[in-house]
């Protein structure tokens, strides 16, 4: 009998490596998937860090990204949109595994293990809830009401990158519109007739490299305009295809809204879709388990989160008690 509870706890013990080794290989060494994008950085960050995900399947060493971030814009002007990489998605077949060991840490097998997924799970609580003294911005803007009280949205596809096909485009649009309805401002989005003309007071959205200024996508809030960047789409995928490019998009589409939607100025809370990491003189943004560096990939997450709403409703309080 002793031999065979030595013989079990040696089996168990191995099994309990083997896990362990593999969770390393899946969450630490395989990019880490999720619901997070970024925004606000450079555009060479996005495209650099598309090329070193890459060069480490080929064995390569990643290259230093280059490149500068502009400045946010102001209130009236156009705001300006260089988002870094957003976390790289993992590949189909990866899925399974990580719900698999994702099941495995929440059952207790290895609940003990320190740190296991401890910044994803804060990460998803910090998306679902704003607690009170939570909320921060970098002071680059002042918030207003939103353009209109329905925001009305019309999409042009002319121009979009050929791997974007318009009900993608379309559903990416109106997922961020739904979700930043939330703050109580309701949005219809629909597409643009070829000739058609673009009423008074609907936002268009388009694809145009000149007015983007090499951006993913930049929004003039004066002129009701989103324009999205199709050359900065291509750069990315020239780098690495396989980076998913539909994630960038509706980060950068949740981003942008979230500027008509009324928020100018930009989150210090890393979570937040209206945030960005640093502003450039060394203050970082904050996670709320004070971890702000520790984190792969990124931690931003695609769709407004608890405190962009807040925010938002809080922005369009005035307007929105006026039009009841």
């Amino acid at each position: 009998m002793a031999v065979v509870a030595v013989v079990a706890v040696v089996a168990m013990t191995v099994a309990v490596i083997v896990i362990v080794i593999v969770i390393v290989i899946v969450i630490v060494i395989v990019p880490r998937g999720g619901r997070g994008v970024v925004l606000i950085g450079t555009h060479a960050a996005i495209v650099e860090r598309a090329a070193a995900s890459s060069r480490r399947r080929r064995g390569r060493r990643p290259t230093r990204a280059v490149g500068h971030a502009d400045g946010p814009g102001h209130p009236g002007h156009p705001v300006r949109l260089r988002p870094h990489a957003p976390r790289a998605a993992p590949m189909p077949s990866n899925l399974p595994i990580r719900r698999l060991l994702s099941s495995l840490l929440l059952c207790g097998g290895l609940a003990g293990w320190p740190g296991a997924q401890a910044s994803d799970l804060v990460r998803v609580q910090e998306i679902a809830e704003c607690r009170a003294g939570e909320i921060g911005t970098w002071g680059d803007g002042r918030d207003r009401p939103a353009v209109d009280t329905q925001l009305r949205v019309m999409y042009d596809h002319d121009g979009a990158p050929p791997w974007f096909d318009e009900a993608q485009v379309l559903g990416t649009l109106r997922r961020a519109a739904d979700a930043w309805a939330a703050c109580g401002i309701p949005a219809t989005v629909w597409p643009r007739a070829p000739g058609a003309e673009v009423p008074a007071g609907v936002v268009l959205v388009s694809w145009d490299d000149r007015l983007a200024r090499g951006n993913f996508g930049l929004a003039h809030v004066g002129v009701r305009r989103l324009w999205l960047g199709a050359a900065a789409f291509r750069t990315l995928r020239a780098r690495n295809a396989a980076y998913p490019a539909h994630e960038t998009l509706q980060m950068v589409v949740a981003h942008e809204m979230g500027h008509l939607y009324g928020l100018m100025d930009h989150s210090r809370r890393c979570v937040d879709v209206m945030s960005y990491y640093d502003n450039g003189r060394g203050e970082r943004c904050h996670a709320r388990d004070g971890n702000d560096r520790g984190w792969r990939g990124d931690y931003r997450a695609l769709l407004p989160t608890a405190c962009d709403i807040q925010r938002c409703r809080a922005a369009n309080a005035a307007p929105l008690t006026a039009a009841r």
